[in-house]
């Protein structure tokens, strides 16, 4: 999968972020069910990063846009 990307449309308030759709090999030749989209605030815990599922995770999300 290639690095999600910027879009034009960020601004200091709001992040929009872009990425190409699997297709195959790299989907292992199975429909795509969801994309899961997390976010590191930049802190940590006890030297860990702690993530936040922004979509995709308890609900399917296949738009590319978010």
């Amino acid at each position: 999968m290639q690095v999600p990307t910027r879009d034009d449309l960020t601004t200091t308030v709001r992040l929009v972020v872009n990425w190409l759709a699997l297709s195959v090999p790299d989907d292992g030749y199975s429909p795509i069910q969801s994309y899961n989209l997390q976010w590191d605030s930049g802190t940590s815990a006890n030297g860990n990063l702690v993530w936040f599922d922004l979509i995709g995770y308890e609900t399917d999300f296949l738009d590319t846009t978010f």
